[in-house]
């Protein structure tokens, strides 16, 4: 009996040592599969989803590249709120970085892919740790594990897991890359990150649904070509000038009503001074300072701050009602759309903009939001306005 339970301690063993072995092999089969690629050809899609907003958003495009000289053409078409779009980015030695837009026939130098000169999926794959048998101990993750197989398109792939330790808002993210049996090509990117607060996800897909690689003919599509005579470029056009809020400005007079069809305006808010806090759902530094706003709703009410939420981009009231409900958020919001917000003028997210209520006069004014930037504004309060 003894002998028979050493035998099936030793087969286990055994299955779990091969399983093991398999996730390693795949690893390092895989970064030295794309070691080898030195030009090629993708078509890819990509899937978004921002935290609370249920809706996906999907871009595609080609993509064109040689390693030997850096050289590359990526062709993006899409829809966001604004409508649809297409583009066409270039880098090459001789001409540098630029984009194409055919829709206006206009071109422009492209500061993007100066700064992520890796930013195309195989290359992405590449250059970070998600290849060969070191990553199984690389502390990014917190696991890496083997899934069951998946397939797509026509191809069967691999899937691997990689869990990323919680980081506070974040829990529970991970990422999934599968891997083509064959070559041992990463085919799909999938990002899911959690935001503890909201018990909501941000997930991105990227595909590739297309591909050829080492062939000769991919160098001439990323070779140097002239710029169409028939485009402007944008550089020679006068930037319109964006001027921010600040400290000394005076904000026009207005009237909103609230999520809860009450008026809003300066002249009926009790408290001397005022809290703007400039926002919408999609904005993940928004969500995270929400609550730090609301904290700073209740402690100074009665210390003569209103603080009044404007959302300037999402639509549905029912949408925010529910976000405040599920972050537990107090202090009263309204709608502004986000042309009006221009005119204050507010252009980055979040902003947070303390006035005279009296005079509209503007005396604090915090762009974005880190816990580095909590005590300032707490000291600046204390001092200047509660009472």
């Amino acid at each position: 009996m003894k002998t028979l339970s050493l035998f099936y301690f030793f087969v286990l063993c055994a299955n779990l040592s091969a399983q093991r072995l398999n996730l390693e092999t795949i690893l390092i089969k895989t970064e030295k599969a794309l070691s080898k690629i030195q030009n090629g050809y993708y078509e890819y899609q990509i899937d978004f989803k921002y935290f609370t907003d249920p809706a996906i958003e999907k871009t595609e495009g080609k993509f064109y590249f040689d390693r030997t000289n850096k050289a590359k053409k990526i062709i993006v078409k899409g829809s966001d709120e604004d409508g649809s779009f297409e583009y066409e980015q270039f880098y090459n030695p001789t001409q540098g970085f630029y984009s194409l837009s055919p829709k206006d026939k206009t071109y422009w130098p492209d500061s993007i892919w100066k700064e992520n000169k890796n930013t195309e999926m195989i290359f992405y794959f590449k250059k970070t740790n998600y290849f060969g048998a070191e990553v199984l101990k690389d502390t990014n993750f917190s696991t890496v594990s083997l899934l069951s197989d998946t397939v797509i398109g026509d191809k069967k792939c691999y899937r691997i897991k990689y869990n990323l330790p919680d980081n506070e808002p974040l829990s529970n993210s991970y990422r999934i890359i599968s891997i083509e049996q064959k070559k041992f090509i990463p085919l799909c990117l999938e990002s899911n990150y959690v935001l503890t607060q909201l018990a909501d996800n941000q997930y991105s897909k990227l595909t590739i649904t297309n591909f050829d690689f080492n062939q000769k003919k991919y160098k001439k599509e990323v070779a140097f070509r002239p710029i169409p005579a028939d485009y402007s470029n944008l550089k020679d056009k006068p930037a319109p000038s964006v001027r921010f809020i600040e400290v000394g400005d005076t904000l026009p007079e207005f009237e909103y009503k609230n999520l809860t069809s009450q008026n809003i305006n300066f002249d009926n808010i009790k408290q001397d001074y005022v809290l703007l806090d400039f926002w919408y759902i999609g904005c993940f530094p928004c969500i995270l300072a929400s609550t730090f706003i609301d904290t700073l709703s209740t402690q100074y009410k009665d210390k003569n701050l209103f603080v009044l939420g404007i959302n300037t981009q999402d639509t549905s009231e029912s949408k925010i009602s529910d976000f405040k409900k599920k972050k537990n958020i107090s202090y009263p919001n309204i709608l502004m759309g986000y042309e009006e917000a221009k005119l204050l003028p507010v252009f980055a997210y979040p902003t947070m903009v303390i006035i005279e209520r009296k005079t509209r006069r503007v005396i604090y004014v915090q762009t974005g939001y880190g816990e580095e930037m909590k005590q300032p504004m707490i000291d600046f309060i204390d001092k200047n306005i509660a009472r």
